[in-house]
């Protein structure tokens, strides 16, 4: 027993005629009496009593006709949740950690929107370990992080890289080579960019180092800089898309200990590839910003 056929039954049972049922559901009057049979045939039961003139609900006919009625029904009801959850699936949730927003993302937008034009975006921005948390629990789809997770559920692929110099404003006046013993006395604005740069600067600076200033957000950051508040280690690619690159100086800094390049990761689950919305999604935000960095070639990330 299928849905056509369930269909097929309502129809006769209230058009009372196989021909006008056929006409309805567009089919052909023979199909209409297969499928009749075929329920009969599942039931062991007459369905119909017909006659030259008539065809009217048998017995056991009438009294499956309310059960028939709610099958579909429920049928139906089912079909508009699916079609909801299809609908919501149209929506791409990505999470960014706050440094790491890019223009590139309104190139991405407007690629995968262009191929349907019924698709939604939205973008979170938070810490790192907070979106690493959304996309295991499935409340966001692709993420942009610093610090990647180990886990076996999580897909993490290196997407790039972020070296820090020590930026100051443009009228800050230091004109001299700096080393860790210069920033006892200087003020320095501090953002945490992930494990591998909180590693560096406590080997640089000591545990007990305490900023003049820390923040949670590189819009912050970089505002305190540039109205001259104080000295920050920023990612050039950071200063680059500010658009205020002129009001920024970039300092002469000799560190203590090497700093390692900090990894940019794009994570998301191991499953949702299986959705080939996500994963066409993956693979375009992939294209265009390795097609930008191409382009624009950056410069080596090392600090100065």
């Amino acid at each position: 027993m299928d849905l056509e056929e369930i269909k097929t039954f309502l129809a006769v049972a209230r058009l009372k005629n196989f021909t006008w049922a056929a006409d309805e559901l567009h089919v052909t009057q023979s199909t209409v009496t297969s499928r009749i049979k075929n329920l009969e045939r599942f039931y062991g039961q007459h369905l119909f009593l017909r006659t030259n003139k008539k065809v009217d609900l048998s017995p056991f006919g009438k009294e499956i006709l309310p059960l028939f009625e709610q099958q579909l029904k429920l049928i139906e009801d089912s079909k508009k949740i699916a079609r909801r959850f299809q609908s919501e699936r149209k929506r791409i949730r990505f999470g960014i950690t706050y440094s790491l927003w890019d223009s590139r993302f309104t190139d991405w937008v407007d690629r995968l929107a262009g191929t349907d034009e019924n698709l939604r975006f939205s973008f979170h921005a938070d810490h790192s370990h907070i979106i690493v948390d959304e996309v295991l629990g499935g409340r966001i789809d692709i993420g942009l992080v610093y610090d990647g997770p180990e886990d076996a559920e999580i897909k993490k692929e290196t997407f790039g890289e972020d070296t820090f110099f020590l930026y100051c404003a443009r009228n800050f006046q230091i004109k001299r080579k700096l080393g860790p013993g210069d920033l006892n006395t200087l003020p320095l604005i501090y953002l945490n960019r992930g494990r591998t740069f909180e590693h560096w600067f406590r080997q640089e600076f000591g545990e007990e180092y305490v900023p003049f200033v820390e923040v949670g957000h590189s819009q912050a950051l970089l505002e305190f800089v540039r109205n001259g508040k104080g000295l920050a280690f920023i990612p050039e690619r950071i200063v680059q898309l500010s658009g205020e690159k002129m009001f920024f100086k970039k300092l002469d800094y000799e560190p203590r200990h090497k700093m390692e390049q900090q990894p940019i990761h794009l994570i998301y689950r191991k499953t949702a590839v299986q959705d080939e919305l996500i994963a066409r999604a993956i693979q375009c935000v992939k294209e265009i910003f390795r097609k930008k960095q191409r382009q624009h070639s950056p410069p080596k990330m090392a600090v100065e």
